[in-house]
């Protein structure tokens, strides 16, 4: 268990529902500075790495700050590079437009609930029938990368960036 009931919550709730174990914070560094993943799961076997935020009550720098965490993942943890990488918010208190942002960004979102009658705060997982998770691992990323690309190639001729053709000018 850790200091923080909070991470030990979250952590038992990771493993009973995607089998992920946690290893808490991982730092390193990274562009001569220090990288902290923050709180971290995974699970090895099915390369599976779910960052968290977790916080009492939700403000809109700590979805950025997740963001950020996120993208710097792939470059400062190489060991996880072909993870399937996910982001998750945890919080006892959430405002309903940051609950958007949250699951607009492809982010799960965790509720840290009060229990009386356990040391740990129990946890429930918001996720509405239209949620679709993020990848941001970085063969996820490869590939939407790849997508966009192939539909830019791909504009119908009203959209094209291409001249009009000087054909019947004299």
């Amino acid at each position: 268990m850790s200091y923080y009931p909070e991470e030990d919550a979250v952590g038992e709730f990771l493993y009973h529902k995607f089998g992920l174990n946690n290893s808490g914070s991982c730092k390193t560094d990274l562009d001569g500075g220090e990288y902290s993943t923050g709180f971290m799961a995974y699970d090895w076997y099915g390369k599976k790495v779910f960052l968290v935020g977790i916080h009492g009550e939700l403000d809109p720098g700590y979805i950025d700050d997740l963001e950020e965490k996120i993208d710097k993942f792939p470059d400062a943890m190489d060991l996880f590079r072909d993870f399937q990488l996910f982001g998750m918010v945890a919080a006892a208190e959430v405002a309903d437009e940051l609950r958007e942002e949250v699951l607009k960004r492809g982010f799960y979102l965790a509720r840290l609930l009060e229990d009386d009658a356990s040391l740990l705060p129990q946890v429930r997982m918001e996720v509405p029938r239209q949620f679709q998770p993020i990848d941001y691992g970085l063969d996820a990323r490869r590939s939407r990368k790849k997508k966009k690309a192939k539909a830019k190639r791909k504009l119908p001729a009203s959209q094209s960036r291409a001249k009009p053709s000087r054909q019947g000018r004299h």
